[in-house]
């Protein structure tokens, strides 16, 4: 049985700043705490993207010293508010592919876990927070599972390939013309990913795309309302924040999604 957290979308800020009077860094903390004390036979925690709201490097120096807190291993990606080469002089360590690109793939008890950079340059302003995956990573993807164990894949992203059927986000989702190259690829490699796991929109969705299951969370931050009116805007609101929990065997890939910080009293046992 192979375990892994996910967290997503912490969204550190520089100087002790706080947004909505919330503070990321106690968050983050508490995130880190927990999963010390009651997770520490997971396997490795991935941080599916957006690390720092501004992607400054103050920020990224901030949560590096809040990411020591942890004692598991960590496979950070960046998303679409990161800068990656910000990100890389306070991670130096961090993979890149032969195109620079922040991403990777290990193996662990005989699973492969992928972990993809699906971030357009900042200099491209207006699509700053889209998701973008050209042929050269597209390409490298395809390396990486054309070796891959059957039914034991998985890929982790920051940015949703597919519709999830809420404007605003599928608005800010990977482009029409790389989703559709990147579904193609799945349908290619269908029996060799097992699930998709990605960040970015703030709320809790799963589904299946090109017959491969996929989940996402709400993060460390804020949420999202649960507006489905067609308005193109998000509109922020202050939730819980969550974690993911992750088992995978050969017959399931069960994930858990878990409110965290306020924990509400137990009323009865054996409720069921």
């Amino acid at each position: 049985m192979l375990k892994i957290i996910q967290v997503t979308d912490i969204h550190f800020l520089p100087a002790g700043e706080r947004r909505f009077d919330i503070c990321p860094i106690e968050r983050f903390d508490a995130f880190a705490d927990q999963v010390n004390s009651e997770h520490d036979n997971a396997a490795l925690v991935v941080i599916t993207g957006d690390i720092a709201d501004y992607g400054d490097k103050e920020s990224y120096h901030i949560f590096k010293k809040s990411l020591a807190r942890l004692r598991l291993p960590v496979q950070l990606l960046i998303g679409n508010h990161d800068n990656r080469e910000n990100f890389a002089s306070v991670f130096p360590d961090t993979l890149r592919d032969q195109n620079g690109y922040i991403q990777s793939y290990r193996d662990i008890d005989g699973y492969q876990l992928i972990f993809t950079d699906t971030v357009q340059p900042a200099s491209i302003s207006d699509k700053m927070h889209h998701g973008f995956y050209d042929k050269a990573r597209l390409g490298w993807l395809a390396d990486a599972l054309e070796d891959a164990p059957e039914n034991r894949t998985l890929i982790f992203s920051h940015h949703n390939p597919m519709q999830a059927q809420w404007a605003p986000m599928d608005q800010l989702m990977i482009n029409d013309i790389d989703a559709a190259a990147l579904g193609a690829l799945f349908d290619r490699y269908r029996g060799t990913i097992r699930h998709l796991f990605y960040g970015h929109g703030h709320r809790v969705i799963a589904g299946n795309w090109h017959g491969v299951s996929y989940s996402t969370m709400r993060g460390t931050m804020i949420g999202t309302d649960f507006r489905f009116d067609g308005e193109m805007v998000c509109h922020d609101k202050i939730e819980e924040p969550q974690y993911g929990l992750i088992f995978i065997d050969n017959e399931t890939v069960t994930h858990h999604i878990h409110d965290y910080m306020n924990a509400g009293p137990i009323i009865k046992k054996d409720a069921y």
